[in-house]
């Protein structure tokens, strides 16, 4: 139960009730909770009380200790920080200190550089080579001005007195910070001495403050200037070498450069040697003349962007193939650009060999960086970085069955790809294909037709041929879901036919073979459903003519070999047709080789179902299921059938597909007993209901027709669900009758 890197409490509390085969109304009953607040826990919505927590326990008959170790989350191993290309920062920066001769030191770059990672690792070992004191400041850590002071505070121990009314200042904070609006120098409402030939700033929400937080406000700059850096000078006087890092200039430089201005000025004062203090900023721009008073010494070191050459050795210490190396050399050598598109191209990596998981996780840290910089203009490429983030965790998302979260990642993705230009306009084909994806696995086949024209719209605009051929064979396959299979046969057609000649120019390569090898597996359905409507119409004949175009199709989608993933499907669908052919067998008075029949399409989606579990293809592993249980109850091995059958139903509601979900429920209750039976013939209507009008029908005429040997048990079944299924039950009826 290990999913996306962590163990949720929904997602074991859901595995648990799966394994007893209890509905969540079930759970509900036996913990003595709201069965709509068990939805909530499962979907990780809501955390339990300790109460619940053993009440859950005794409902599943496990230990808590089992349910309390969800909360653990599984240890990672981080890829390693990778550094390269600033060696003469470091060179230089250690002359300087053994020299220590200059007042400060400003590393100058653009976002991304490496600074935190050259401070931490690099340039503060020089300073315990150098037997320099040190500090250093991190902006990740001191969030805001309260927690900067107390870190002060903490580092530099003043002379008794010097902190006369900080706790009580500090207590006192919170009760204005939030009034302080961002118009100060610095981000957290800091007032901040001017460099000279500057005015001061005044503070603009001043008149919104009482006047006790008026005193408490000015009393700020008193501490700061005044007794706080008595300690903080003491701690200079003591160390002829003392530096101080500042990383995370945006929260910390504007206030950092206030202190060393008075602290140098002061020290100077004193007779103190600002030569040997040695301050060193981590800023985006070089220090200004006088920034740090006339007499301070100051030097800059000017982060440069990566060569080639350090692009190269970043992507080899990523692991990185050489193609993702030739897309970094495209970005100019900014550093942040590359880092972060290089764990993309590690998470697309991991995606394509199916670690699923391991691309989750490096996308969710990914997506995190991106939103704490929020500075696309800084990044260089960064609104289509993020659109392909997102169409990848629209994917990842749609794996698991989160279809609502996939759309929103796939809208998402489409609104940066409309910003990006002409250049990413296939992109937005490809990604009202996704959506359109989704549609169609919720049911919502009018819509996924929409986003499938639009797409095709898109790519008849990009020369996009094989996107063209893509939405083809997305299209005749709502069409065939909708029943329409001739529309369906036109549209698989003239997919087929562009990407054989594709595959045949080697134009596409894989990816044209993996669709070709897709449209012809789903050609195969449309000839197969066709026969089985012959077989029922009593023209064996044609029938039979019919499931052998079906057949051949499979064998010819496997025979291109282009995708594991497709020849599994195309596997697993020509098991679909040796089923058809083995009923016929049966019904013909063959059972031998209807068994053997049998026993073929068992094997083929046994192999199947072996490459959708490594892939960790949840949908098609729940369909698998499926299809053996229906092999399973032809050869008449009932208790085979249900255990499968509840494999597919556990995942399926992992995935939250009611359509799906009705559909197994309906095969259980056709093999269950009593109450039981009637129980998944209850809940197969209702989450039919859920789904849509269309499944409703569907479902509700497999259960009447499931039910037929006992007309007065069924027609109880639907009234007592209520008025809609007992009308359901009416037209049902009236259409047999008919």
């Amino acid at each position: 139960m290990r999913v996306n890197g962590e163990i949720t409490f929904g997602r074991i509390l859901r595995g648990k009730r799966a394994a007893r085969g209890f509905t969540q109304r079930e759970l509900a009953d036996r913990a003595g909770v709201d069965a709509s607040y068990i939805s909530q826990l499962e979907r990780d919505h809501k955390s339990p009380s300790s109460k619940t927590l053993l009440s859950l326990a005794d409902a599943l008959d496990v230990e808590v200790a089992e349910l309390l170790a969800m909360y653990l989350p599984e240890q990672v191993d981080e890829s390693p920080t990778v550094f390269v290309g600033r060696e003469d920062i470091i060179n230089g920066f250690a002359d300087e200190l053994d020299r220590g001769n200059v007042g400060v030191i400003v590393l100058e770059g653009i976002t991304g550089s490496g600074r935190t990672f050259l401070i931490r690792n690099r340039l503060i070992p020089k300073c315990r080579e150098a037997n320099a004191r040190y500090v250093y400041l991190d902006g990740a850590r001191v969030a805001g001005y309260r927690e900067l002071l107390l870190e002060l505070r903490e580092r530099f121990p003043g002379s008794p007195g010097s902190y006369i009314g900080f706790d009580e200042m500090y207590a006192q904070c919170s009760a204005i910070e939030g009034k302080l609006q961002s118009r100060f120098n610095d981000p957290f409402g800091v007032p901040v001495s001017p460099v000279p030939g500057e005015s001061r700033r005044s503070p603009a929400p001043a008149d919104e403050l009482t006047y006790a937080e008026k005193y408490i406000y000015k009393d700020m700059e008193r501490l700061l200037t005044g007794e706080f850096l008595s300690g903080f000078g003491l701690f200079v006087r003591e160390s002829p070498k003392a530096v101080v890092f500042v990383d995370d200039y945006d929260r910390l430089g504007p206030l950092a450069e206030y202190w060393f201005r008075e602290l140098l000025g002061g020290l100077s004062e004193t007779g103190v040697p600002g030569r040997d203090v040695v301050f060193v900023l981590s800023v985006e721009r070089p220090p200004r003349s006088g920034q740090f008073g006339e007499n301070v010494i100051s030097i800059s070191f000017t982060v440069p962007a990566l060569t080639e050459t350090d692009v190269k050795e970043y992507a080899r210490a990523k692991g990185l193939a050489d193609q993702p190396v030739e897309e970094l050399l495209t970005l100019g050598g900014h550093p942040l650009s590359v880092a972060l598109w290089a764990d993309y191209l590690e998470a697309e990596s991991l995606y394509r060999n199916n670690k699923l998981g391991a691309a989750e996780r490096v996308l969710e840290r990914l997506a995190t960086k991106m939103r704490s910089y929020e500075r696309d203009g800084q990044v260089c490429s960064g609104r289509l970085l993020r659109a392909r983030v997102n169409r990848m965790l629209g994917h990842l998302a749609r794996f698991e069955g989160r279809l609502a979260r996939a759309d929103g990642f796939y809208a998402a993705a489409a609104e940066l790809y409309d910003t990006t230009g002409e250049e990413s306009r296939r992109d937005v084909g490809y990604v009202l294909l996704d959506r359109g994806n989704v549609c169609r696995h919720r049911g919502l086949w009018d819509d996924a037709l929409k986003y499938y024209r639009e797409a095709g719209e898109v790519f008849a605009g990009t020369d996009g041929e094989l996107g063209g051929a893509v939405v083809h064979t997305s299209a005749g396959t709502v069409l065939r879901l909708k029943g329409d299979f001739a529309s369906a046969k036109t549209e698989y057609e003239a997919a087929q036919k562009t990407l054989t000649a594709m595959v045949t120019a080697d134009d596409d390569g894989k990816d044209a073979g993996a669709w070709l090898a897709c449209t012809l597996s789903n050609l195969s359905i449309t000839y197969r459903l066709e026969a089985e409507l012959a077989y029922a119409a009593g023209d064996d004949k044609q029938a039979a003519k019919t499931l052998g175009l079906a057949e051949a199709l499979c064998e010819e989608a496997i025979a291109v070999g282009a995708d594991a993933a497709e020849t599994a499907v195309a596997k697993n669908r020509l098991g679909l047709c040796c089923q058809v052919r083995g009923a016929q067998l049966d019904a013909a008075g063959n059972p031998e080789e209807a068994v053997a029949m049998y026993d073929r399409a068992e094997a083929l989606h046994q192999e199947a179902l072996v490459t959708f579990e490594e892939n960790g293809d949840k949908y098609r592993v729940a369909q698998i299921f499926g299809d053996l249980g229906t092999v399973a109850v032809v050869k008449g091995s009932d208790h085979d059938a249900v255990v499968h059958f509840k494999n597919s139903l556990a995942l399926f509601r992992q995935m939250g597909s009611s359509y799906h979900i009705a559909k197994m429920l309906v095969k259980l209750g056709s093999l269950g007993r009593g109450e039981e039976r009637l129980g998944y013939f209850s809940e197969a209507l209702s989450a039919a209901r859920r789904h849509n009008t269309e499944s409703f029908d569907e479902i509700g005429k497999a259960v009447y027709e499931a039910m037929d040997a006992d007309p007065a048990g069924r027609e109880k079944l639907f009234s007592n669900l209520g008025p809609e299924f007992h009308g359901l039950y009416v037209r049902i009826s009236e259409g047999a009758a008919e």
